[in-house]
């Protein structure tokens, strides 16, 4: 996935697990691009809101629902979890494959959303 603009910085910070987690930021804004969690290789999360076409890419699964506030409403079919989730419980069935399939091919493309990923070259990641 191509960079639009900008510069990244790779910026470690603490997590619930206690192990951490690696964002990627923009270095002038500092929005969060994507993240890489411990034991996910190289695998990359990528913030879907970050995308030149963001509605390309809906979320499969909103976690920290627990951090939302009272004036943000979810769709009423939202997935949504309180705090991190179990990718086992979490995950679509074929999540699991996909994820393995891309670990073992260096491609960095999450097993989220569930739904159809975009095309590529459509969606690009794009910073402030």
């Amino acid at each position: 996935m191509p960079l639009v603009q900008g510069e990244l910085e790779t910026v470690p910070v603490p997590s619930e697990s206690g192990r951490g987690q690696k964002i990627v930021r923009c270095a002038r804004c500092h929005v969060a691009l994507r993240s890489r969690y411990p034991g996910g290789g190289e695998i990359a999360f990528v913030r879907a809101g970050t995308l030149t076409s963001p509605s390309l890419a809906p979320p499969g699964l909103r976690i920290h629902g627990a951090l939302k506030q009272p004036w943000l409403a979810l769709p009423p079919d939202a997935r949504a979890v309180d705090a991190f989730y179990d990718p086992r419980v979490e995950w679509p069935t074929e999540a699991p494959q996909r994820y393995r399939v891309a670990e073992q091919s260096g491609r960095s493309n999450p097993p989220f959303p569930a739904r159809p990923m975009a095309t590529p070259g459509a969606a690009d990641a794009r910073t402030g």
